[in-house]
């Protein structure tokens, strides 16, 4: 699958289990993944 169809999954796996998507940033930080430049 692409990477828009699996970032459409996510969500829609957020929205079933009522929790937030995270924004880029958190995901960042979840991930402990440096900012982008």
């Amino acid at each position: 699958p692409s990477n828009a169809a699996l970032v459409q999954r996510a969500a829609a796996l957020c929205e079933t289990y009522e929790r937030p998507v995270a924004s880029p940033a958190q995901a960042r930080e979840i991930l402990g993944l440096r900012a982008a430049v």
